[in-house]
């Protein structure tokens, strides 16, 4: 049986610079440990983008649940591009402490690779694995000011609001099997050609969606984002609002390649209202809550919640479409 790891290269290097670092992290003296860690993380993470650049290989799928295609690798570039940034941007930053570097950018770069695993799912059970590789290691990084009460207050409430976003999302993962007898997307998608929506599938996609909304900071389930955005370390910040997120939009076009294109426009059309009034709320919410913010972090939060919407009004779009825009290679 061939298991096509070849395919998962890029992550692979990921994570054995994880292992480097924290060995680094162990054996290199304080003084230099502030300047090494950094550059080891955002070299390996550049060699991973390298090799990945190279291999322009598509289609196949790792263990028939990681799928690559031409989706799948824009966005781990993207991920792994804005890693290399990331390194830079933490780096001052760590630089001041006296402790924790191998960890920091360990966690840091174990959450890059959930979002890059996000990006080419084919099943919910891996959908969920993937997403909480990110959002775990999210509540440790945004808690990672150890002395810093803010910082621990950030942590606390990220791991609650997060907790019951995974749970609410695990609950329509449910639903979703026992309406169509498969976490698989190929079987769920044919269930949805062929019957269309029924109250219990309705209901745990909904409940599905819910869930990555939490992931999106879009509206309602935005509370947690000025908080959290505020308390967390600045690379933290800057983490969270851009490759942490990016993870639930790829998994909503994922969705809605699954659950909505397949049902045409007929069946997209009751989704259209839903996805319109989010899209909305989170937009204006995001650009009127800001107006009022002093606080540069806060500020980011609702600027943040504000693209978030902007981001809605696309996939808005591609639900109004009714045609399955992500099947195209280049998508």
């Amino acid at each position: 049986m061939d298991l096509h790891l070849h395919l998962l290269l890029p992550e692979i290097l990921v994570v054995a610079t994880v292992l480097l670092l924290v060995t680094a992290d162990l054996l290199l003296p304080a003084a230099r440990r502030s300047r090494i860690v950094p550059l080891v993380a955002g070299f390996g993470l550049a060699v991973a983008l390298l090799v990945l650049v190279l291999d322009g290989r598509t289609g196949g799928a790792v263990l028939g649940h990681f799928v690559v295609d031409g989706f799948s690798r824009f966005v781990r570039g993207m991920v792994l591009g804005a890693g290399v940034l990331l390194t830079l941007v933490a780096a001052p930053y760590t630089a001041r402490m006296d402790r924790g570097h191998g960890e920091f950018y360990g966690i840091l770069l174990f959450a890059l690779v959930g979002v890059m695993l996000v990006s080419g799912v084919s099943d919910l059970m891996s959908m969920f694995v993937s997403l909480e590789l990110v959002t775990i290691g999210s509540y440790v990084l945004a808690a990672f000011k150890r002395n810093d009460p803010r910082s621990t207050e950030a942590g606390l409430k990220y791991l609650v609001i997060g907790a019951v976003s995974s749970a609410i999302l695990l609950f329509g993962v449910a639903l979703i099997y026992g309406a169509t007898g498969s976490v698989d997307f190929g079987p769920i998608s044919a269930h949805v050609a062929g019957k269309g929506f029924g109250p219990l599938l309705s209901l745990g996609t909904v409940l599905l969606l819910v869930g990555l909304f939490f992931k999106c900071s879009a509206v309602p389930f935005q509370v947690w984002a000025p908080d959290v955005y505020q308390g967390a370390p600045t690379p933290v910040t800057a983490f969270l609002s851009s490759v942490s997120k990016s993870a639930g939009f790829v998994l909503l076009l994922r969705v809605i390649q699954v659950l909505v294109a397949p049902a045409g426009a007929a069946g997209a059309d009751a989704w259209i209202p839903f996805f319109s009034v989010v899209a909305a709320a989170t937009l204006l919410y995001g650009n009127l809550g800001a107006m009022a913010q002093k606080d540069v972090k806060r500020l980011l939060a609702y600027s943040s919640i504000g693209h978030a919407g902007y981001l809605m009004m696309g996939i808005t779009a591609v639900v109004a479409s009714g045609t399955p825009a992500l099947r195209q290679e280049g998508a």
